[in-house]
C-alpha cells in the first residue's frame, strides 16, 4: 500500500461517519483531482473502499489495513517530554 492510499484510509477512517467526497480528498490531500480519482479506483479494487452515491467509505479490510495507537495526557503546555510521547507513538 502507497502513502496515498494510507493518507486516503486514514482521512476516511477519521471521518468515518461522514459521507466524504472527491473534493474533501483534494483539498486535504493537495493532490489533483485525477490522481486521487485513479488512486481511490485502484483501492476499490482492492476492496479497501467502497463507493456509494459518488461518496466513498472505508469498509472492513480498510480498516484492518490501519494501525491505530491511542495516547493520553494533558498538553496544554507542550514541553520535550510530549514530543518524545508523540514521536514514539507514531513510530509504532
Amino acid at each position: 500500500m502507497n502513502q496515498i492510499e494510507k493518507e486516503i484510509l486514514k482521512i476516511l477512517y477519521i471521518n468515518q461517519n461522514i459521507k466524504i467526497d472527491r473534493g474533501y480528498l483534494e483539498t486535504n490531500l493537495l493532490l489533483d483531482k485525477r490522481n486521487i480519482e485513479d488512486t481511490c479506483k485502484n483501492m476499490e479494487k482492492k476492496k479497501l473502499i467502497s463507493k456509494i452515491n459518488n461518496e466513498y467509505f472505508i469498509n472492513e479490510k480498510g480498516k484492518s489495513k490501519l494501525i491505530i495507537v491511542m495516547i493520553g495526557g494533558v498538553f496544554d503546555i507542550i514541553h520535550p517530554g510530549h514530543i518524545i510521547t508523540l514521536k514514539s507513538a507514531k513510530n509504532l
